[in-house]
């Protein structure tokens, strides 16, 4: 009998993380400007309701989303996306030893037009297909 209820406890605390969500659709793409992938950038996705998903970019433009748990995906739906540069934050070791700096002139950054870095003016939407793998490509302009 203990077995069976340690078995719901941990089935339910999974649940309640997000673990095996049936609402949720896994969620990788590429991400390019002028035909050139666009490192160092995060694809924001966000739901009409509930948490938004992020991911970085790699050298080759290439990202997976993460909500929950990494590589887990997006909440299924409709989402806006938008897409902006990587800061790097500061590690606890470098707060310990000088104040924050301000973050890089992220502007400068011309792979990323400012129309794509906010909701607001973002152009760019995507459907998330629950319990399957969803595919996206962002060519910025």
């Amino acid at each position: 009998m203990k077995s069976v209820f340690g078995t719901m406890v941990c089935a339910g605390v999974l649940l309640a993380a997000g673990c095996g969500r049936q609402d949720m659709g896994r969620v990788a793409g590429r991400v390019t400007f002028e035909g050139r992938p666009v490192p160092d950038a995060v694809v924001n996705f966000l739901p009409t309701k509930g948490p938004m998903s992020a991911g970085k970019t790699d050298a080759d433009g290439r990202f997976a989303l993460n909500t929950f748990a990494k590589g887990d995906g997006a909440l299924a739906g409709r989402c806006q996306v938008c897409i902006v540069p990587y800061v790097e934050p500061p590690s606890p070791e470098s707060l310990m030893k000088e104040p924050p700096r301000p973050a890089p002139a992220i502007d400068m950054r011309t792979d990323i037009p400012k129309a794509y870095r906010a909701p607001s003016t973002s152009p760019l939407t995507a459907e998330v297909q629950p319990g399957r793998m969803n595919s996206f490509e962002f060519a910025l302009e």
